[in-house]
């Protein structure tokens, strides 16, 4: 791959659904922070910059995924307050605002949650040439489900082209929370 992404990786959870007072990315899986699984995934892209977002507790997570990460070129940045997907986004951008210009080529950004060990980075290079080779805007990671419970499910057109993701729709498939977005787009439409 000629080009490299930049990463955004979202790393602000509380862990709040997992009954626990640590911070939800540095949850350990065998002995590692699992958010240290996904940015070992990102290293088959090898961004040319990593941020990670996080909330509560940001200096124990950022102290012990400065630890445990890989070679990465990592930032940190904190979402203060608690606001949702969307507002941690924004906030992660803040801290790419100088790499990249409108005009250009490489300004794709892969955002990934904190909270997904079992990501493969085969995945995430399989999508982001998925991407590049469809000159798309946006591209999501979806994964098939039954469950009309649970997720963000994803509403397609006549044409197979996303029209939009709901909660509690009934879909096939659902939002992994993976996706990979020209920067240039996501900023302003957020």
């Amino acid at each position: 791959m000629t080009q490299r992404a930049a990463a955004l990786v979202l790393a602000a959870g509380a862990g709040a659904r997992m009954r626990s007072t640590r911070p939800k990315p540095v949850h350990l899986l065998c002995g590692r922070p699992m958010v240290v699984y996904v940015l070992d995934a990102l290293l088959d892209i090898a961004p040319r910059r990593a941020v990670v977002v996080v909330g509560r507790g940001a200096e124990v997570v950022t102290k012990k995924v400065a630890a445990a990460a890989p070679d990465l070129p990592l930032t940190f940045v904190e979402q203060r307050v608690a606001r949702g997907t969307g507002d941690a986004v924004a906030v992660g951008l803040t801290a790419f605002e100088d790499d990249f210009s409108v005009d250009d080529s490489a300004d794709d950004v892969i955002v990934v949650p904190g909270d997904m060990p079992l990501l493969r980075g085969s995945t995430i290079t399989g999508l982001l040439e998925h991407h590049r080779a469809d000159n798309n805007a946006a591209t999501l990671l979806a994964a098939p489900s039954s469950d009309t419970t649970v997720g963000r499910h994803l509403i397609r057109g006549r044409d197979d082209k996303l029209v939009a993701v709901y909660d509690d729709a009934i879909s096939p498939e659902v939002a992994t929370g993976v996706g990979i977005y020209r920067r240039s787009l996501l900023a302003p439409a957020i």
